[in-house]
């Protein structure tokens, strides 16, 4: 018996919920991402990972973040990094998955560049 990581099957679960909002079976989606219908179920049940590649393929398909199969533990995937504030970044990560106009979405990276660049020059930050 193996054991199912907590990620992967989070990430199925999410891939689950996104397949089904979109009233998708599980044939369509595994074409669209280049896998059997077999796969797909193993991937919504936690047992198999999903590849970064194919995670690409359906981001790119139907123009959704990556991030989006992630929540719930985005802390988990930043503790790898030398990252001052995590839970301000998970929060940020969040706020724009909710996002889900492209246009607003990069509306809002455009706002946060000019305020880090505002704040290169602020000598009263915290």
């Amino acid at each position: 018996m193996t054991n199912i990581d907590p990620r992967d099957a989070t990430i199925g679960k999410q891939l689950r919920e996104f397949r089904l909002r979109n009233k998708l079976s599980q044939r369509e989606l595994g074409e669209t991402m280049g896998v059997t219908f077999q796969q797909i179920q193993k991937y919504e049940s936690g047992k198999n990972k999903v590849s970064l590649k194919v995670v690409r393929k359906l981001c790119s398909h139907y123009n959704v973040s990556p991030l989006h199969f992630f929540e719930g533990f985005e802390k988990d995937l930043l503790k790898d990094f030398n990252l001052q504030d995590q839970d301000e970044l998970a929060r940020l990560i969040r706020m724009n998955q909710k996002i889900k106009s492209t246009l607003l979405r990069n509306a809002a990276v455009v706002i946060m560049g000019a305020l880090a660049k505002l704040s290169e020059g602020d000598k009263n930050h915290d």
